[in-house]
């Protein structure tokens, strides 16, 4: 018996590739966000196509699992502290992948978003999509399944079929893995380890480090900025009014301490970066890495120019990809069950709190 995954909104198929690690057989995705398949890393790695519509294919009907992650950025905290009203902020493409998974009718399904996604499709709107399955909402540690993001943390919308007599187990656990137990033995000739040259050219302007100079800096010209400011946990730069502020999320990581939680780029696709005999941004490897991937993972193109649609939309499928982790023991658990009948014996185990509670949104 050989067990499926489907992705739906699954980016480059992280959580499948967890699947994969368990002896699933990873069929085609539904994407639609071109920048997660610009160059073909989905068929690169899996042998099947990235799909940009929405029907689904009957012979799949009942598949084991279907995995998704839609977008998140409307639910971080940034958005939703100007949007109160639940029913103002935009569910993206939720429906989207409820939509398709109700005609797949899977026996399992696995949804990882940010908890304030339910402001936008509620618990009830999940349970009235889905009158067939039992529902569980988790908030998860990824890095209480090993990954070296020590705070990313996600809400897992967890679907079971009803004729189905099985659950997931929660199995967190703390660990002291660092940055540099992930990415100190990359050969410098492994795929995506590309690094940036100090003759490159950044995004950053002379004015944000306060010198006088038109257009953008070299690598070589920002190596006193981090030097000076690489202490710090979000890096400083000037505005045009001259204005000293603090860009979170951008800074000089320590390889002796847990990983930052990787961006998916916005403005700056250097966001993050790493002492290596210079200041430079982390590789694609890297971040490779650091979501949890082994070296058999390749993003395509393996070469590229800095700061192109290219690089942007490699920056892109590292970032927002998930970690493999959890998804990786959510898929032996579910294989156990299904070819063993075996279902997990020990004690549930979280790292966080259960359920995750916020009053003024009641999203548990």
């Amino acid at each position: 018996m050989e067990l499926k995954v489907i992705g739906i909104t699954s980016g480059v198929g992280s959580l499948q590739y967890g699947f994969r690690k368990e002896g699933f057989k990873v069929l085609h995705s539904h994407e639609w966000r071109k920048y997660y398949d610009l160059s073909g890393t989905y068929s690169r790695n899996y042998g099947c196509e990235n799909l940009s519509n929405y029907d689904p294919v009957e012979r799949f009907k009942g598949v084991d699992c279907i995995v998704s992650h839609p977008e998140c950025g409307n639910f971080s905290n940034l958005y939703t502290g100007k949007n109160r009203d639940a029913r103002n902020i935009d569910p993206g493409d939720i429906y989207k992948f409820i939509d398709l998974c109700q005609k797949y009718e899977p026996k399992t399904f696995l949804v990882d978003n940010l908890p304030k996604s339910l402001m936008a499709v509620t618990r009830d709107d999940w349970e009235k999509s889905f009158p067939d399955y039992k529902l569980y909402f988790e908030m998860i540690s990824n890095w209480g399944y090993g990954n070296i993001q020590k705070n990313r943390n996600r809400l897992f919308i967890i679907g079971v079929h009803k004729d189905l007599d099985w659950f997931f187990v929660p199995n967190e656990r703390a660990h002291n893995k660092k940055l540099i137990d992930a990415i100190s033995d990359i050969d410098d000739n492994t795929p995506n380890h590309q690094k940036m040259k100090l003759t490159d050219l950044t995004q950053w302007s002379g004015y944000q480090i306060g010198i006088k100079k038109e257009g953008k800096l070299t690598l070589q010209e920002m190596q006193p900025w981090f030097d000076l400011y690489h202490k710090n946990s979000n890096l400083p730069y000037y505005n045009r009014k001259g204005e000293m502020k603090l860009k979170p999320g951008y800074g000089v990581v320590s390889i002796e301490k847990t990983a930052p939680v990787l961006s998916g780029g916005g403005g700056f696709y250097d966001n993050y970066w790493i002492f290596d005999e210079y200041y430079r941004p982390l590789t694609m490897r890297e971040r490779l890495r650091i979501q949890g991937f082994e070296d058999d993972f390749i993003l395509s193109p393996l070469n590229y120019q800095y700061s192109t649609k290219e690089h942007l939309s490699l920056m892109k499928q590292t970032g927002k990809c998930m970690p493999v982790q959890f998804p990786q023991e959510f898929a032996r658990q579910l294989s156990d069950y299904l070819l063993n009948g075996i279902k997990q014996e020990f004690k549930a185990s979280r790292l966080l709190k259960q359920p995750f509670k916020n009053k003024q949104l009641n999203l548990f």
